[in-house]
């Protein structure tokens, strides 16, 4: 019968996928034909069947049991290792001689990792722990954790000499000089933290974490053309950072443009309402404009977002303070002295709660911790002249009070304080100079020094209760 090509593609369409692969596998072990034929590339080529599948899965895990179990290989032959075998056989030579091209080159290729294995300078020699490099790693951080640690306990001393060490002529950081500059801040010795400032944002115009500080510092050394440029250079390029709308803020108060300022405070707390720095500015406009319930919410919002934010529990013990509540004051101070011991300006708001409090030995004892802390501050000096003459120690108060004169060519005050000593030392020519200074500075006192002239022409003590009970 003959066998059409028709009937022949009829029959091969009948036959199961089983019946293919086992008809290949009689080709292959009898080694009929030196290549495979395209009907069983096809059939291998093939999805398996579920059937398959799980007879595959199977015999892998109970194989790897069987190993696992033992403790040891046994030797199997498997069916994929005879078919490996054989396949191997059925290879032309062509594809033969590219095997042994491939095994030559990859033996090249392991000859060369050998070589290169046995160099004497490794990868694993660079990055080892001795190394010399992996040891200056490991001290600067141990530095910039100290120095952040120093700043953050305000040892604000420390930290300067700390994050000074790590930087030089030929490297500086500007994240190191705004930690630099935070410490001189701290310090209340704004003008050194204005020079670092400005220096990095020269070098470094575009590392913005620290132009809200930088701004406040301006503002604080009332600088205002520098501040206004500032400002502005941030309201044209980053609007959406909450540091430029504190920057333009600060801008608008020192213009006395106290709704404006409030309303950029504002913008900033909306851009980031975890940003303690905002709410601590906008507290002050509140207390400018004279709504000290909004402010003193505003300041407690700080404390709320950041416990350690001295500035604004010092800010609600002003307000205490301006409302009588000298109590509440000398509570929230303390609170504010735990956390930065060592800041002048908080002992000297001590002392003027406990004069108010009438306790004058407290209130001394504040400022003479003060004095060292900044002993260029006039204010805290003149305030401890005023103490030490209440309490009748004269001289120790005519000692400062040299010192504020010899170096302060402005203060009406200071000579007119000066005058009262001299007066009551009975030294009435250098108290005269005194008061001829005082008046000459600020004209406003004559009536003043009218009375201590009618108290010296009657011979009356003057005494010094009739001042205020404020120093």
């Amino acid at each position: 019968m003959k066998i059409t090509n028709k009937r022949l593609a009829a029959l091969s369409a009948k036959t199961p996928l089983n019946r293919i692969s086992s008809l290949n596998s009689i080709r292959t072990k009898s080694n009929a034909a030196p290549m495979k034929s395209k009907l069983e590339t096809r059939a291998a080529s093939k999805p398996q069947t579920a059937n398959e599948r799980s007879s595959n899965s199977h015999f892998t895990r109970s194989h790897a049991t069987t190993n696992s179990t033992n403790g040891q290989q046994t030797p199997s032959t498997s069916k994929s290792q005879y078919t490996q075998k054989h396949d191997s056989a059925s290879i032309p030579e062509n594809d033969q001689d590219d095997n042994k091209n491939e095994t030559s080159q990859n033996s090249a290729l392991s000859k060369n990792n050998i070589a290169h294995d046995e160099s004497p300078l490794h990868e694993t020699e660079i990055l080892s722990p001795d190394s010399k490099s992996m040891e200056f790693i490991h001290n600067l951080f141990i530095k910039l954790a100290t120095g952040y640690a120093e700043l953050q306990n305000y040892s604000s001393q420390d930290a300067i000499k700390t994050f000074s060490s790590l930087q030089c002529p030929k490297f500086t950081n500007p994240w190191i000089q705004t930690q630099i500059s935070k410490a001189y801040m701290d310090l209340g010795q704004n003008i050194q933290a204005e020079e670092i400032l400005s220096q990095s944002i020269r070098k470094y115009p575009l590392f913005l974490d620290s132009m809200d500080i930088y701004s406040s510092i301006l503002w604080q050394l009332g600088k205002n053309d520098e501040l206004y440029e500032l400002a502005n250079n941030l309201a044209d390029r980053h609007k959406k950072l909450p540091q430029t709308w504190c920057a333009m803020g600060n801008y608008f108060n020192s213009q006395q443009d106290h709704t404006r300022a409030l309303k950029c405070f504002k913008r900033a707390t909306l851009l980031d309402n975890r940003y303690a720095l905002a709410y601590n500015l906008a507290g002050h406009e509140y207390i400018d404009i004279k709504e000290t319930q909004l402010a003193l919410q505003c300041f407690q919002t700080a404390v709320n977002i950041n416990p350690r934010f001295y500035q604004a529990w010092f800010n609600i013990a002003r307000i205490y303070l301006f409302s009588g509540k000298n109590e509440l004051a000398l509570a929230h101070l303390a609170k504010a002295i735990s956390i930065n011991p060592k800041h002048p300006i908080l002992l000297q708001y001590v002392a003027e709660c406990r004069a108010r409090l009438q306790h004058f030995e407290e209130a001394l004892h504040a400022l003479q911790l003060a004095t060292p802390m900044d002993p260029s501050n006039v204010m805290i000096r003149y305030k401890k002249a005023r103490l030490l003459a209440k309490l009748g120690n004269l001289q120790a108060a005519k000692h400062e009070l040299d010192i504020i004169a010899h170096n302060c060519t402005e203060g009406s005050d200071v000579y007119f304080t000066l005058a009262k000593i001299c007066t009551i030392h009975g030294d009435h020519s250098q108290a005269n100079l005194y008061f001829q200074e005082a008046i000459r500075q600020n004209p406003e006192i004559a009536p003043k020094v009218n009375r201590i002239q009618e108290c010296i022409n009657k011979d009356e003590p003057i005494n010094w209760e009739d001042d205020d009970d404020d120093i």
